[in-house]
C-alpha cells in the first residue's frame, strides 16, 4: 500500500492480469478500492499502471463503430476508453457502478451503460469466438515512458528534450530530433539546450525552451514551450503557448507560468483561452478563469459540432497573413 501511494499509482489507470492471462482495467483508484474491486477477478498475477496506449483488432474497431454510429454522427457525446469501454468490459457490474459512483456518475446512468457494453461484449465474443476482450503487454519497470496527459507533465516531458541526460537523449532519438535546429532559421541567440524545429525566430534570446513551427520577429523566452505560434514579439518564463497568433505591435509580455491556447472558429472571432501551470483544468472545468470569456467546458461545447478542417483553415489564414507582415 505504501509503495502504491509513493509511486502515485492512484493517478493512473490500473491494469491487473490474472493467471488466465485476462486483464481488467480500473481507472485511478486507491489501493484499498482496487483490492476491493478486483476481489472477484481471480488470482492476480501482475498489476501495474496503464500507459494509456492500446491497439484494437479491425473486428473490434468496426463493431464499436457500428455500436456507436449515432454518437459518432452527432459528435455530442464524449466517451473515454477506460471508464466507458475497458472497465465495463472487464469488471463485475457492482464494481463498475461503485467506481463510477465515486466519480459522480449516477447508479442509473452507470447501470445503463454497463448493460449496453455487456450486451455488446456477449455478441462480439460469440461472433468472434474469443474468451476476453482485453489483454496486456508488460513494458517492464525500467523502460522510459513519458506522460503528456496533464499540463505539468506535458511541460515536464516536452522540456525533457532540452536536458542533458541519457533519458533526454533517448527521447530525442525517439522523436527524431537529435538535430535540435531542424529546418530553422533566424538570428536569435539560441542556447545549445533548446530545441527549435521548423521555426524562424528573428532576434532575442531562447534558453532551455522548445519551439516548433513558430515564426516570431523577437522572442525572449526561458524554460518555455511555443507550438505552432506566430507572433511579432514574446517575452516569458515558464510559459506554454499553443496555436497562438498575435499581431499586436508590442507583442506579448507574459507573467511567469502563463498558458495560452488560441481556438479558431469559422465565421467567428477566435477564442483566446488563458490559464496557468498551477491551474487544475479538471477542477476548473466549469469556471471562467481570469482573462477568459468562456469556461473550458463552454469552449469544448462550442468546438463539438464544428468541422476541424474548417477551423484549421481559419488558423492557417490568420497565421499566413501575419507571417507575411513579419520582418524576416
Amino acid at each position: 500500500k505504501e509503495e502504491w501511494t509513493a509511486k502515485g499509482l492512484d493517478t493512473y489507470g490500473l491494469i491487473a492480469v490474472n493467471t488466465s492471462g485476462h486483464a481488467a482495467q480500473v481507472e485511478k483508484v486507491s489501493y484499498d478500492t482496487a483490492t476491493e474491486l478486483l476481489a472477484s477477478f481471480g488470482s492476480i498475477q501482475k498489476v501495474g499502471p496503464s500507459l494509456g496506449s492500446f491497439s484494437v483488432s479491425a473486428a473490434l474497431l468496426f463493431a464499436m463503430l457500428e455500436e456507436f454510429k449515432m454518437e459518432v454522427a452527432a459528435k455530442l457525446t464524449k466517451y473515454d476508453s477506460d471508464p466507458h469501454f475497458w472497465m465495463p468490459f472487464t469488471l463485475p457490474q457492482s464494481a463498475y457502478i461503485s467506481v463510477m459512483g465515486s466519480k459522480g456518475v449516477s447508479e442509473a446512468e452507470a447501470t445503463a451503460h454497463y448493460t449496453r457494453m455487456a450486451a455488446f461484449k456477449t455478441k462480439f465474443t460469440q461472433e468472434e469466438k474469443c474468451e476476453a476482450l482485453l489483454g496486456c503487454i508488460d513494458a517492464g519497470t525500467e523502460c522510459y515512458w513519458w506522460d503528456y496527459g496533464q499540463l505539468k507533465l506535458f511541460q515536464k516531458n516536452t522540456l525533457l528534450a532540452t536536458a542533458d541526460s541519457d533519458e533526454a537523449e533517448a527521447l530525442r532519438v525517439f522523436l527524431g530530433t537529435t538535430d535540435r535546429r531542424q529546418a530553422s532559421t533566424g538570428l536569435a541567440d539560441i542556447d545549445p539546450a533548446s530545441v527549435v524545429l521548423s521555426s524562424k525566430i528573428g532576434a532575442g534570446s531562447v534558453r532551455s525552451s522548445v519551439c516548433t513551427n513558430t515564426n516570431c520577429d523577437e522572442a525572449n523566452i526561458h524554460n518555455s514551450i511555443l507550438m505552432n505560434c506566430t507572433l511579432r514579439k514574446v517575452t516569458g518564463n515558464n510559459c506554454i503557448l499553443y496555436n497562438v497568433v498575435d499581431d499586436t505591435p508590442a507583442g506579448l509580455s507574459l507573467p511567469d507560468g502563463t498558458v495560452r491556447a488560441d481556438v479558431y472558429l469559422p465565421d467567428q472571432p477566435k477564442i483566446i483561452v488563458m490559464s496557468t501551470l498551477d491551474t487544475d483544468g479538471g477542477k476548473a472545468w466549469k469556471v471562467v478563469l481570469e482573462g477568459n470569456d468562456k469556461s473550458f467546458e463552454e469552449v469544448y461545447m462550442t468546438n463539438g459540432p464544428l468541422d476541424i478542417m474548417e477551423c484549421q483553415k481559419v488558423m492557417e489564414l490568420a497565421k499566413n497573413k501575419l507571417v507575411g507582415e513579419l520582418k524576416g
